[in-house]
């Protein structure tokens, strides 16, 4: 199933926290196994009013919605999205994400006409749930030409020990590997 955007749980904090009726936190939801994940996202215009503000969103989930989970796994597998329309600098956003009181936090930047429900939910699946690991170039070369080329002590030791496998050629395969000949 698709991350969604959850109204719906937005709804039930704001019945006991007004923060929820102002604030314009939206809720992102996507169950994995036999949990949900959820991302709570907000937006500031400035790196000012974010540094000002960030731990506000983070203390009012920690209370009013992270505290009233039952699953242990979801009120771990919790974060927080601040969404900033100017350029944070470095210090900040490495203080927001050091920070280990409530939820994992991610901090990014966007352009005024990039927000909406397509965007954010594109940003989270992006960062979060859909991470892309970059294709490396792997190495042909077989292990035997590497340790030929590179180590040919460990090549010369492999050829010696052979088939000396067992535990009564262990002191052989030790003196081979030390080279520690009696």
């Amino acid at each position: 199933m698709q991350l969604v955007k959850s109204r719906q749980t937005i709804e039930e904090l704001s019945k006991f926290d007004d923060f929820f009726n102002t604030s314009g936190t939206e809720c992102w939801q996507k169950p994995s196994g036999s949990i949900n994940l959820y991302v709570f996202s907000i937006i500031y215009e400035t790196a000012a009013e974010l540094e000002k503000k960030y731990k506000e969103l983070r203390d009012h989930i920690a209370v009013s919605f992270q505290s009233k989970r039952d699953s242990h796994a979801e009120r771990w597998n919790l974060y927080l999205l601040y969404l900033v329309k100017e350029d944070v600098p470095e210090e900040l956003k490495q203080i927001i994400l050091q920070d280990k009181f409530s939820a994992r936090k991610m901090v990014c930047r966007i352009e005024n006409n990039q927000i909406n429900d397509d965007y954010i939910k594109s940003l989270i699946g992006k960062t979060l749930i859909d991470i892309e690991i970059p294709l490396r170039q792997v190495s042909t070369d077989q292990l035997e030409q590497v340790i030929n080329a590179n180590h040919p002590e460990v090549a010369q030791a492999i050829q010696a020990i052979g088939t000396m496998t067992n535990r009564d050629n262990l002191q052989n395969l030790i003196n081979i590997l030390t080279d520690e000949q009696n």
